[in-house]
């Protein structure tokens, strides 16, 4: 395969990274000890003239990269890029994963090597690369021995690790203005071929500089066209983000294909920081729409007020409840910051880059005097990152600080702002109305369309919304009674996507919306991320429809103000918790509350006997029953000098719980045996609170101890509740909600190990009441079977 003849994003973010104010000229000028970290993204693509909706193949890396400057002695910079994790798919395949994913062969081993020890880069003062080698020029050697058609592979890594400046475009003396343009001839650095391009400046502001840059039609030498932006700091020349498509002709498997390389750059802690499953989100939502009945508790709880199961308010009041902090001694997903995602709904929330963290002692004294914030907390963003299960993330970064200093923390905090959701707007739209101004919330809301069965609202604002944004706005269609009609269909979209999915509908008319929404992601957010960040910014669209035969007569619109306020997140050490210690902060359990369970009759036509014609027998029982019924045989009988029981067979036709001897033998002949069915059909459950309850003592906050009596019965009544070693024993803070038990065997805290627990119960978080089972009635019946003698 030929080589890929593409230029470094990097090499392009030279172009302009050398321009800085108030020289009135752009250079890039970094400072002794700057650190920087870097959002690195590539995709390399290879299309066939046939219309398709995916490539024919792909190579993806994503990389986060850290920077370090040092200005040596005889001037200039030096630039250290490393990547602190990186991830590269080859075709399909995981080719490394730093991590902690294997890597396939000595090359991909080297090319994971190459990319944690990273480049050194020599910046002169003026701006241009003097020199670029790798760190570890070892692993360098090896991936040049490598087969010339991992070529494309070897140069996504180098782009991946280089965001120096490689030469100097020279302005001629000229005040950088929008409008302002030149060229910068062809360059020809570390081996790649930088072809002739030409750039302007499109936006100038107090904070930024933003360049669009692209190749002259038939000016470019082995590459059809290079196009790209890049948004820098105006006063360091730092990249702030930057993005550049590759376009050329090259071969896959000896076909004539087109290859498109793309690579996106984002400094890490900008605001706003772009949130590409987001963006993917929002398209998938605009492709395709669904029914919508307003009788369900998905309309009741998300398209109306307060639109989710928890409101912003009570979302961060949950955050601050169950965040903790837990030292390196904790391992997977209680290592670091770590709170329960249930309970939140912050979809609506923004959480802005941290302006501080502290680490403390128990004495409140710094762990360490700097504490630099991790680069993932701040891209990936609360939203995204830490309400995924046990996602454990560190506020700094491990690298920084040693394992004795990350077990002396006792106590993290964050500083940070948050925009949530503020006042709550409800307003109503009629045919013929054009437009409504809030002012208060700062948006217009302009009717587009109206019919009597659909209608489209556009809402726009000063500074635009961008495609990942998801404003807390529902539109709901009313009756002639100004009630919400009987169904609807919903649509969100932006008007940066709707040309994009028109063009896609109507070139694959064939094809259900639905199953083009995932290659439709996949374009929306190829062309966004090939915006600089203004060109990004357009209107929200709401489409509203009913079904054929319906109308609707009047449009509700809620939609909230926003407001950000300063937070500061405390996060206290809960080792000693694990440990047996002091109980600190709260835990709940991400279940529903155990309720009373109902009286269920059990009658011998309620279980069903299946397969005795046929010589074996698989019992089932009725709904509500069968996790509170056991099966068993009358006395010990055994078949061909086996004891018999039943397993439970989830597939098949003999599906349900099947008569087997230990030996395995399924199938019976001229045997007679009796079918013992014994269930719980009625559980009374008790509530007390501390000293209400003689069989419930309270020895602590967080611990009861329970009478011997309460606790044969708790043995007992353990199968009647469809649990293997856990008693039915809950506690319940002051407002309600299920403690997660810290005492082994215990409601919530399952255990493999069928063993016998204490009397002694300990709980997350002070106990203000329990509830267990008082008293457990049983049924039994007793059913003959007769299996038929041999054919």
């Amino acid at each position: 395969m030929r080589a890929l003849v593409v230029c470094s994003l990097i090499l392009l973010v030279g172009a302009a990274t050398y321009f800085v104010y108030p020289r009135e000229e752009l250079s890039f000028r970094p400072s002794e000890g700057d650190v920087r970290y870097f959002n690195v993204a590539e995709r390399v693509e290879y299309w066939d003239g046939e219309k398709r909706l995916a490539p024919l193949s792909k190579l993806v890396m994503n990389s986060l990269l850290r920077t370090d400057v040092q200005v040596p002695e005889d001037g200039g910079s030096e630039i250290r890029s490393r990547a602190l994790r990186t991830r590269f798919f080859w075709h399909g395949r995981e080719l490394f994963n730093t991590n902690g994913g294997v890597a396939y062969g000595a090359g991909a081993n080297a090319m994971e090597g190459l990319a944690t020890s990273g480049v050194v880069q020599r910046v002169s003062e003026s701006g241009r690369l003097v020199q670029s080698t790798y760190a570890d020029p070892r692993l360098a050697s090896i991936l040049r021995s490598e087969r010339s058609d991992e070529d494309v592979a070897r140069k996504m890594l180098h782009r991946g690790l280089s965001i120096s400046a490689p030469y100097l475009v020279d302005l001629a003396g000229s005040k950088p203005h929008t409008g302002a343009s030149w060229t910068t001839p062809p360059q020809q650095v570390a081996g790649v071929t930088m072809p002739e391009l030409r750039y302007e400046v499109s936006y100038v502001d107090e904070d930024s500089v933003t360049l669009k840059f692209r190749t002259r039609e038939g000016d470019a030498e082995g590459a059809r066209s290079v196009e790209g932006y890049l948004e820098l700091e105006r006063h360091s020349g730092w990249p702030l983000r930057a993005g550049a498509t590759f376009t050329e002709d090259a071969e896959l498997d000896g076909e004539p294909v087109t290859q498109i390389s793309r690579i996106t750059l984002e400094q890490t802690g900008i605001t706003p920081v772009t949130h590409l499953d987001r963006i993917r989100f929002n398209a998938e939502r605009a492709m395709s729409s669904y029914e919508l009945k307003t009788d369900t508790e998905l309309f009741q709880n998300y398209f109306l007020p307060p639109f989710g199961q928890h409101t912003p308010q009570e979302s961060l009041a949950w955050l601050d409840r169950t965040l903790l902090w837990f030292g390196p001694a904790q391992s997977g997903e209680k290592y670091g910051l770590n709170y329960q995602s249930h309970g939140l709904d912050l979809s609506s929330a923004e959480f802005h880059a941290p302006m501080a963290v502290r680490l403390l002692d128990e004495e409140g004294k710094p762990v360490s005097e700097e504490v630099q914030v991790n680069p993932w907390f701040l891209s990936s963003a609360w939203n995204e990152s830490l309400l995924s299960t046990g996602s454990g993330l560190r506020p700094f970064l491990s690298d920084g600080l040693t394992r004795e200093q990350l077990e002396l923390v006792d106590r993290v905090e964050v500083d940070l702002s948050v925009t949530a959701p503020d006042t709550l707007y409800t307003l109503t739209l009629n045919r013929g109305d054009t437009e409504h101004h809030v002012a208060e919330a700062g948006v217009t809301l302009t009717v587009d369309s109206w019919s009597h069965d659909r209608a489209l609202v556009r809402m726009s604002r000063d500074e635009g919304f961008l495609p990942q944004d998801q404003p807390l706005v529902s539109v709901v269609p009313l009756d002639r009674n100004g009630e919400p009609v009987a169904a609807f269909t919903p649509r969100t979209s932006h008007s940066l996507v709707e040309p994009l999915r028109e063009a896609l509908l109507k070139d694959y008319d064939y094809a259900s919306p639905s199953l083009l929404s995932e290659p439709f992601a996949d374009q929306v957010a190829t062309a966004i991320l090939a915006k600089p960040l203004r060109e990004r910014r357009g209107e929200m669209l709401y489409e509203i429809s009913v079904p054929g035969g319906s109308s609707f007569h009047a449009l509700t619109v809620y939609l909230h103000s926003t407001r950000t306020e300063a937070r500061t997140l405390v996060a206290r050490k809960a080792d000693a918790t694990l440990s047996g210690g002091a109980v600190i902060g709260e835990r709940f359990l991400n279940r529903k509350h155990l309720s009373d369970l109902p009286y269920v009759s059990l009658h011998p036509d309620d279980v069903s006997m299946r397969g005795l014609a046929t010589n074996w027998l698989s019992v089932g029982l009725p709904d509500g029953l069968t996790d509170r019924c056991e099966l068993s045989v009358a006395g010990a009988p055994e078949y061909q000098s086996s004891p018999l029981d039943f397993s439970y067979q989830s597939y098949g036709e003999r599906q349900g719980s099947l008569l087997t001897t230990r030996h395995g033998v399924s199938f019976f002949y001229d045997f007679a045996v009796d079918v013992l069915v014994d269930c719980v059909t009625e559980v009374e459950m008790k509530t007390s609170a501390p000293g209400s309850d003689p069989e419930v003592r309270w020895l602590d906050d967080n611990t009861v101890e329970v009478s011997e009596a309460l606790h044969q019965n708790l043995e007992w009544a353990r199968r009647g509740f469809g649990l293997r070693s856990e008693l039915p024993f809950m506690a319940f803070s002051k407002d309600g909600l299920a403690l997660e038990p810290l005492t082994d065997g215990v409601y919530g805290h399952f255990s493999m190990d069928d063993q016998p627990v204490g009397r002694r119960f300990r709980f997350w978080g002070d106990v203000a009441e329990v509830r267990y089972p008082a008293r457990v009635h049983r049924e039994s019946i007793q059913l003959p079977v007769q299996f038929p003698p041999l054919p």
